[in-house]
């Protein structure tokens, strides 16, 4: 998971460099945004993976019934 969050960073980043780049300026500026952008896709591609990995992890513990309810059940024993 690691090396495709990065590989969609270094995208960003070279199409940002390719935007930048056409709009003019220095290239230390080019770059220095590119980077800002590099940084900011990781991040949210980062944050992405965890909040979506925690909403499974939660909907998975939510779902299997827990030791006291499996414990507490009476069964129903009513004989006539």
């Amino acid at each position: 998971m690691n090396k495709l969050i990065f590989q969609i960073g270094v995208l960003g980043f070279c199409v940002a460099t390719v935007i930048f780049g056409g709009s003019g300026g220095s290239v230390m500026e080019i770059v220095s945004r590119s980077f800002i952008v590099f940084v900011g896709i990781v991040l949210a591609a980062t944050a992405i993976v965890l909040v979506g990995g925690m909403m499974i992890q939660r909907n998975i513990v939510d779902s299997q019934p827990s030791e006291k309810e499996s414990t507490t059940q009476v069964p129903n024993n009513t004989t006539t």
